[in-house]
């Protein structure tokens, strides 16, 4: 209802003997980036005041022994990086099952993350891999990667030329 894509859970506890549902979005390396990602919520979000917490201390509230779900990084990850940084793209699918698929068959989810932006009126979903400080540092992680991973023809883009596609879409 509110396009938050995949980094969506929610966590069922009780507060009072009554239900309690907690919504969560996303996995963030620090305060700041979570903070970021905030921003970029729908307004109809914002506008309900979400708060930034640290996954571990909902652990408490879980029970049978849960363990936080692997989460897929996705575009307000990749809004919240700096402009001038950059990345190495992957693939570009029709499908956001298939970026998604692709990530995990490879193992991806902690160093990867998808985006969907428009290209001759139709939605394309790419994966971009690492984040980087230039160019340079970017091809040699793409010269790097796994040959399952060169196949795919991978290129460099900066943060900056993907945010503003994923914007004008």
């Amino acid at each position: 209802r509110h396009g938050l894509g995949g980094e969506t859970a929610y966590l069922r506890t009780s507060r009072n003997g009554a239900p309690w549902y907690q919504v969560l979005f996303g996995r963030y390396p620090d305060a700041m980036t979570a903070r970021a990602a905030i921003q970029q919520l729908p307004s109809a979000l914002k506008s309900a005041g979400p708060y930034i917490r640290p996954l571990r201390s909902l652990t408490g509230e879980m029970t049978g022994g849960l363990e936080a779900p692997e989460v897929i990084r996705s575009e307000a990850w990749v809004l919240s990086r700096p402009g001038g940084h950059y990345t190495v793209q992957l693939l570009a699918v029709r499908r956001e099952a298939e970026a998604r698929a692709f990530i995990e068959r490879h193992g991806l989810a902690d160093s990867a993350a998808y985006f969907r932006t428009r290209r001759n009126g139709r939605d394309w979903y790419s994966v971009a891999y690492g984040e980087f400080r230039n160019r340079a540092e970017a091809g040699r992680a793409a010269a790097s990667l796994p040959r399952e991973l060169r196949v795919t023809q991978p290129w460099i883009r900066s943060f900056g030329s993907i945010q503003d596609a994923i914007r004008t879409r």
